[in-house]
């Protein structure tokens, strides 16, 4: 497997927006707003610093186009290399993780760029942390029932319980897309979440 090189997860988000379709930096920022913006925000400063990054690492490649009704653009498409490196960091079992940011949904987002078959750990793995920190929460929600003066405490965990019996709902979704995305004749993954084969 590629090994991935030392890159900040906004540059792979980057790197992973520019392999859906070749854009400049102006239709990125705008496919970023309209997609990942709403569980990985990227500065539009940063996505162009990116770009740079990407295209001085050999990860993508920028090719000038003119324009008659507008000033001339640089369109970013991705190279083997770049496809290469993306793979290899969507199949790894990790997920980034910030406050405010959802690293686990952008690797879901960017999947159709590796082997069905190769989420399976990572959602096994969110499965786990998300189990765990129910189990956390639902016995702390035990403790405090019946005091009165840890009402309002018990209610914030109460939010926890909730949130996390959200993600086993939607990790069942998950983990039936990636099912149905195997090779019925082989069990294995034979295409990229999206239908893009990356063999």
């Amino acid at each position: 497997m590629t090994s991935v090189p030392d890159l900040s997860t906004a540059c792979l988000a980057v790197l992973g927006l520019v392999a859906i379709r070749p854009a400049s930096g102006y239709d990125l920022v705008a496919f970023a707003d309209r997609s990942i913006a709403y569980f990985w925000p990227i500065p539009r400063s940063q996505i162009y610093r990116e770009l740079a990054r990407l295209e001085g690492l050999g990860l993508i490649a920028g090719t000038r186009v003119t324009q008659t009704s507008a000033p001339d653009k640089r369109v970013h498409a991705i190279t083997e290399a770049g496809r290469g490196v993306l793979a290899a960091w969507v199949e790894s079992p990790t997920w980034p993780t910030t406050r405010s940011k959802n690293g686990l949904l952008l690797k879901v987002f960017m999947a159709r760029h590796a082997r069905p078959e190769s989420l399976g750990p990572l959602l096994r793995a969110y499965r786990e942390s998300v189990e765990l920190h129910l189990a956390d929460l639902q016995a702390i929600v035990e403790q405090l029932a019946d005091r009165d003066e840890a009402k309002f405490g018990r209610l914030t965990a109460r939010w926890g319980v909730l949130q996390a019996e959200a993600s086993l709902a939607w990790l069942e979704e998950a983990e039936a897309v990636v099912a149905s995305e195997r090779d019925p004749a082989t069990g294995t993954g034979g295409r990229a979440i999206g239908g893009e084969v990356n063999r």
